[in-house]
């Protein structure tokens, strides 16, 4: 379960206070796929970062499978992320001295989840599922700016988090690889995963639980979808 309850986050400024979020309560179950909707500047990728502990708010609570991330040290919190938290983000992070499989792999060397045995099988698995099976030892330059968003979200899976952020994940996709993409990550929402997504796309007609709708900072409306 995740809980947001009443959060804000403010970034100050010589010249300005901005309030990204303002007051902000929701709450995601397991097996359940949420979209966030709104304009840019609206605070959905500020959402999303406090959700996955990436920045901390500045009032509210966070909680996530009973736990307050405000809670958690830095490094505690590091940890306690890759375990439990998938993140996609919009323009990859991957490492670039890395190939596509080692990138995969980093992810599960660092919070040592799974049995090293089982690591490189994984990761293999991974690529086939984002139809990356022959890119595995390129590096990022080799690769397009599509085949890049498919590693990095093939490495926001490795570790099987109970929890998937994602910011705009198929925003570089063709709509087939789109496709491909949306399916697998509606497979594991139906594997009892939780699923946060920010997406511009149309929202109507895909296996979304509910939309939240954010206009400056404030959450102005959820609605249930079709």
């Amino acid at each position: 379960m995740v809980e947001l309850i009443e959060v804000a986050k403010i970034y100050q400024s010589q010249a300005e206070t901005l309030t990204a979020l303002k007051g902000i309560t929701f709450q995601v179950g397991p097996g359940e796929a949420i979209a966030i909707t709104g304009e840019s500047g609206s605070g959905k990728s500020t959402l999303l970062n406090v959700v996955a502990g990436i920045d901390r708010p500045d009032e509210g609570v966070i909680r996530i499978a009973g736990q307050e991330l405000d809670q958690l040290s830095e490094k505690e919190l590091a940890l306690w992320r890759g375990r439990n938290i998938g993140i996609v983000f919009q323009f990859y992070q991957l490492f670039p001295s890395l190939s596509a499989l080692d990138n995969i792999l980093l992810a599960m060397d660092v919070v040592d989840c799974l049995p090293k045995t089982e690591r490189s099988s994984r990761a293999w698995e991974l690529l086939a599922q984002v139809g990356l099976q022959d890119k595995g030892r390129k590096f990022p330059a080799q690769l397009s700016g599509g085949e890049q968003q498919r590693v990095a979200i093939a490495r926001a899976l490795a570790n099987d988090p109970p929890l998937l952020v994602a910011d705009e994940p198929t925003g570089n996709l063709d709509r087939r690889n789109g496709d491909v993409i949306q399916n697998l990550f509606f497979e594991m929402v139906q594997r009892g995963k939780s699923l946060i997504m920010v997406t511009h796309a149309d929202v109507s007609g895909q296996s979304f639980d509910r939309v939240i709708h954010l206009e400056d900072g404030k959450l102005i409306d959820k609605k249930e979808t079709l």
